[in-house]
């Protein structure tokens, strides 16, 4: 999987001609902060790594005190939009420090990402265990147990803290076996990986590249059958 950056006059260009469009995978992030680094993405070239890591594009504060609905995940946006080929899905997977090292997990573990899909990537975050961990932190009374700091995320009484910038997953490209018939080129690999890092492309992703699911994402398809 090799990620090419396209300037954003560029990257509009290329996702207007319909060709390109049934050809290539497309990601807009929203700022420098969201996207990949130049070291992922060169270990992704070489083979050395297969994902790219998404991270928290704001400031998480998670109070206990006030955030009465402890047993709803918390939506954290990524700044990251894609468009990806029939055939395709974008899975998304906990990082495996976080998840020795502190109690928050990926909710929806892994997380599936429709080709069609064109809202934020955003990552749905569990925080149960954190908020039970606080508790018996302050339970001890101990002023030794002031709270667990692993790197930018602080497990602390009564909050969660996650620093703007933290990587909190992994996202892969996956093939889907059921749609490879659709799409030849998957299966020949014949197609690129382009993306560009532009707010305005971000915010207006769903009309520069529309689809029938669009923005809609988290359980808007509902429970039950939909009927042609």
């Amino acid at each position: 999987m090799i990620f090419t950056y396209l300037e954003p006059d560029v990257f509009l260009d290329v996702v207007s001609c319909k060709r390109e469009r049934k050809n290539n995978i497309f990601f807009v992030f929203e700022n420098e902060k969201c996207a990949p680094s130049q070291s992922e993405l060169r270990k992704i070239s070489k083979g050395d790594n297969v994902g790219f890591d998404l991270r928290a594009n704001e400031y998480v504060n998670i109070n206990f005190n006030t955030d009465v609905d402890i047993f709803k995940a918390k939506i954290i946006k990524s700044g990251c939009k894609w468009a990806g080929l029939p055939g395709t899905k974008l899975e998304l997977l906990p990082r495996s420090g976080i998840s020795l090292e502190t109690p928050l997990r990926i909710a929806n573990t892994p997380a599936t990402i429709e080709p069609t899909y064109r809202g934020d990537i955003s990552i749905l975050l569990d925080y149960k265990l954190a908020y039970l961990l606080s508790k018996v932190i302050e339970f001890t009374n101990d002023t030794k147990i002031s709270g667990k700091k692993y790197k930018s995320i602080g497990i602390f009484p009564n909050k969660v803290i996650i620093e703007e910038g933290t990587r909190l997953v992994q996202a892969n490209i996956v093939l889907n076996v059921f749609a490879l018939k659709i799409n030849k080129n998957i299966i020949k690999g014949d197609f690129n990986i382009y993306y560009t890092i532009s707010k305005d492309i971000y915010d207006n992703w769903s009309e520069i590249y529309p689809s029938k699911r669009g923005e809609k994402g988290f359980g808007s398809s509902g429970l039950k059958d939909i009927k042609e």
